[in-house]
């Protein structure tokens, strides 16, 4: 055998069944767990879709949470809240409202139907809430647009 191959024969050291759970990544803990607690002491929830309060114009992404709540409490009516000029009367880490005029329109409820994926469900939540918002939506159902321009 030529000497610039060189084969490694050597038994390579396998960890044992516990040392592979002992150093693996813990489990995320369920997220929606405290959610879910609520729900099933009767409690009503306000969830911002979107994960956070968006500091801009538009909506951003919504997080999966809403459609995992929607199709493991079919019995609880989710209510799409369009809540109209938030971010002046009530900016992220206030702690007091300012006086201002503020809207709150309340949508139909809606349901995970029956096959519906996860990516329907959201899109239908995120329409409902468009729909809702009128002017201010108009430019919430756009995605933000790149101010900068080349030189």
């Amino acid at each position: 055998m030529p000497q610039d191959i060189a084969l490694d024969l050597e038994p390579q050291a396998q960890p044992t069944e516990a040392e592979a759970v002992r150093t693996a990544a813990p489990l995320k803990p369920d997220a929606l767990a405290p959610l879910k607690a609520a729900l099933d002491a009767g409690d009503s929830l306000i969830i911002f879709p979107e994960g956070t309060r968006n500091m801009q114009e538009g909506l951003l992404p919504f997080k999966s949470g809403i459609y995992h709540l929607a199709k493991n409490y079919p019995h609880v009516e989710i209510v799409p809240v369009w809540l109209g000029n938030l971010n002046r009367v009530m900016p992220k880490g206030a702690l007091i409202p300012l006086p201002l005029l503020c809207t709150v329109s309340f949508g139909t409820p809606l349901q995970v139907q029956d096959g519906e994926s996860k990516e329907a469900f959201l899109s239908r939540a995120r329409n409902a809430l468009l729909q809702m918002g009128g002017a201010e939506a108009d430019s919430a159902a756009q995605p933000p647009q790149d101010t900068e321009r080349a030189a």
